[in-house]
């Protein structure tokens, strides 16, 4: 038993409404951190496509213009599927966030009705 609980003085509805309020700031909603890493996701999938083409070397920067048109298209088809993909995951993950967060508001709820509580 916690010796706060035990000790006289300490109405026991206060304590519940002092641990309900912590409960509820304290709490991580699921949605919360899945926002940032989907932030995340989506500005991993940006790809940028375009090389750095500087060199310190005589006809460096020549030969790596060259390469990088000669590749570009090929490169840009890549980076376009691995973008589509990227999107495509962040979508499906935040709508599997909310279908999370509406399950979880409605445990609550039945939670609160079997208590006896109003909504």
């Amino acid at each position: 038993m916690d010796t706060d609980r035990a000790a006289d003085g300490f109405p026991a509805e206060q304590l519940d409404a002092i641990d309900a309020a912590v409960k509820r700031r304290t709490a991580r909603a699921p949605g919360a951190n899945v926002g940032g890493r989907l932030r995340e996701l989506e500005r991993a999938a940006d790809i940028d496509i375009d090389p750095p083409v500087a060199s310190d070397q005589r006809g460096g920067r020549g030969v790596k213009v060259a390469v990088a048109k000669l590749t570009g298209w090929y490169v840009g088809y890549l980076a376009a599927q691995v973008r589509d993909l990227g999107n495509a995951t962040a979508r499906a993950v935040r709508a599997s966030a909310a279908r999370v967060d509406e399950l979880e508001r409605r445990v609550e709820e039945l939670e609160r009705r079997q208590a006896g509580e109003q909504p």
